[in-house]
Formats: structure tokens, sequence, C-alpha cells
């Protein structure tokens, strides 16, 4: 994704993305569940935010997920 199309999807700057993970998350952790197994991995936290950015600029949960792999569950639950 290129930097005008980054900026137009989350309404900020790259840069900005990676300063804003850092003061939310603090590390580059990523949630793991408490049981079971993910099968496509554990979720980024990075993909946490990127979904929560995208949820509260207007996306919709079921265009979201597939973009990052996951269940619309996730995205809400990342919400």
């Amino acid at each position: 994704m290129g930097d005008s199309v980054f900026r137009k999807a989350y309404r900020m700057k790259y840069e900005n993305f990676w300063k804003l993970h850092k003061i939310v998350f603090k590390t580059d952790l990523v949630t793991k569940r408490k049981r079971g197994t993910t099968p496509n991995g554990d979720i980024l936290n990075s993909h946490r935010l990127s979904m929560i950015l995208r949820w509260f600029a207007g996306g919709c949960k079921f265009d979201i997920a597939p973009y990052h792999g996951v269940d619309p569950y996730e995205v809400i639950k990342s919400v």
C-alpha cells in the first residue's frame, strides 16, 4: 500500500501509525488467545490497531476482516 492510499485508508501518515502503535501497546507483542490455537496464527497488535482505525474511519467488519485474514468477530473484539 502506498503512502497516499495508506493516508486515505487510515486518515494518518504511515509514520504516525507506528508512533500511535508505540503509545498504545508499548511493545511489539502479539495478542494470544487464551484457549485453543488460532488457525492463521496469533494476531499482531499492529493488525489490531489497523482494524480499529479502519473501523473508526467508517469501515465494515466484513470488509476489514478478509484484508487481515481474521474472522469478523475479531474486528469487533479488537474495537
